[in-house]
């Protein structure tokens, strides 16, 4: 697949910038050197030049150049087809003065990965805040790899921005790997390594943020008239990142018309105090984000808030919200959820264990997007219980119990019982036939049946391929 020597791909575009006459044909921090483009798509590429004059647009794959006219002011977009994955390709965007030649440029299946800051977590964690097992990662990091990385600066705006104001492409260092996501680097680095395709990752993330701050206006306006928006001329915030629209505006906007394969999320922490109100901004922010990137089924693939005290670990603050997440997976299309049961800390809320996490986004992809069965990576959810008085016993049945839930003929932690007082009490469970759980308790009226559902938990329950059941309450029918 390797067409051209990368060194000497890298050097053709210096010396071709270089020769160019003053050139003041200029493209979007978006296209630069090393970058990846989703194959099979139309990409929209922009940028200015010369006020009122021809701009051409060549690619290795194309029969003949893709033309368009600048405006008046000098600005300029064309669309770009592209072809399947290949590489490494030079593109050269031309005017009447001069012209732009980019270099090791791929084509492949490009991913986002957005949210606070448990996708902003580096590879190398941040002060204080380790990750573990990326070390090895870090230094065998290689830039003649087909893995690419977009580290999107910070930027807010109170209206929708055109361009991003900086950034551009890299190829693996230690140091671009070591200050990437850990969870979107590792996401990727897998899809890359089974697919063995170029791979672009976009990181697009500000740690503390607020949902509705990655959601565009037009969507508070018609659907959350409720929710207080910025005025246009205002500077000064309480809770910048926390503010509806901001980031949105400055960090997902100017990627209109980039087409992606698709996005990986980790937020919530900020969101945490309102379920239902997530519940409700959730699905607007997936189709926002679908708008923009052109396609109304972009996989949207997204991670289950881990356990963590938050204060008082035994509080329910965490546990409502996991329960609103995963109530999401049968409201919204095309989406998935990574579950974290087993990987929380009791004092980290960025938890360590990123590499499991990034691994188990990378399954869903895998399954989900690229089609590859045959592993059981879907988190299993309760979907239903029956009360036999008699045995005192509740029984649960789960979905994507794959193989079966594990560990059997052991006592599982972590489950109670709800009386029609509200008192809680634990109980004792065991996983039955499969697909189920049987859980017993001298209750003689319950009202409720848990797992997990606090903000602290530790993981007992899983399907075969070690996928930890996502934390619950349900009520027990009558």
């Amino acid at each position: 697949m390797k067409i051209l020597n990368r060194g000497l791909v890298s050097l053709m575009a210096l010396v071709s910038i270089s020769l160019g006459t003053n050139a003041e044909i200029k493209l979007s921090p978006v296209f630069s050197d090393d970058m990846v483009l989703q194959q099979n798509a139309v990409v929209r590429v922009h940028g200015t030049a010369v006020a009122d004059s021809k701009v051409k647009v060549s690619a290795p794959w194309l029969h003949k150049p893709v033309e368009t006219r600048s405006g008046s002011d000098g600005s300029w977009s064309l669309e770009l087809p592209t072809p399947g994955y290949g590489g490494p390709y030079e593109i050269t965007v031309s005017d009447k003065d001069g012209k732009v030649t980019l270099g090791n440029v791929l084509v492949g299946d490009v991913w986002v990965c957005g949210g606070q800051s448990n996708m902003e977590m580096p590879m190398r964690g941040f002060s204080g805040q380790p990750v573990h097992g990326t070390a090895d990662m870090i230094v065998r990091a290689d830039s003649n790899r087909d893995l690419r990385l977009f580290k999107q600066p910070r930027d807010w705006s109170t209206t929708p921005k055109a361009d991003v104001d900086s950034g551009r492409w890299t190829v693996e260092t230690p140091l671009t790997v070591g200050d990437f996501s850990a969870v979107g680097y590792i996401f990727g680095n897998y899809i890359q390594d089974v697919l063995d395709i170029p791979v672009g990752l976009i990181q697009c993330c500000w740690s503390n943020s607020k949902i509705e701050t990655w959601m565009p206006r037009e969507v508070f306006r018609a659907q959350f008239p409720e929710i207080e928006l910025p005025a246009e001329d205002q500077t000064e915030f309480g809770w910048l990142e926390g503010t509806p629209t901001l980031l949105y505006n400055a960090m997902v906007n100017p990627w209109d018309g980039f087409p992606v394969k698709g996005v990986v999320w980790y937020q919530g922490e900020a969101n945490h105090p309102y379920p239902e109100m997530y519940k409700k901004l959730f699905p607007e922010c997936v189709k926002a984000w679908q708008h923009v990137f052109r396609n109304d089924s972009l996989p949207f693939y997204y991670v289950q808030l881990a356990p963590y005290n938050a204060g008082d670990g035994r509080a329910f603050g965490y546990a409502e919200f996991r329960q609103a997440q995963a109530e999401l997976l049968d409201k919204v299309p095309n989406v998935g959820m990574v579950s974290t049961g087993d990987v929380g800390d009791s004092i980290f809320i960025h938890a360590p264990k990123k590499i499991k996490v990034g691994e188990r986004l990378a399954y869903l992809a895998l399954e989900q997007t690229y089609s590859r069965d045959g592993a059981d990576v879907k988190v299993p959810v309760a979907r239903g219980c029956g009360f036999n008085p008699q045995e005192k016993t509740v029984w649960i049945t789960f979905d994507n119990s794959g193989h079966g839930l594990i560990p059997t003929q052991c006592e599982l932690s972590g489950f109670e019982i709800v009386d029609a007082d509200g008192n809680i009490h634990d109980a004792v469970a065991k996983t039955f036939g499969g697909n189920g759980v049987a859980v017993w308790s001298p209750v003689d009226n319950p009202v409720e049946v848990r797992y997990g559902f606090r903000n602290y938990y530790e993981a007992s329950l899983y399907n075969n391929m070690y996928i930890p059941a996502s934390p619950f309450k349900m009520s027990i029918p009558k």
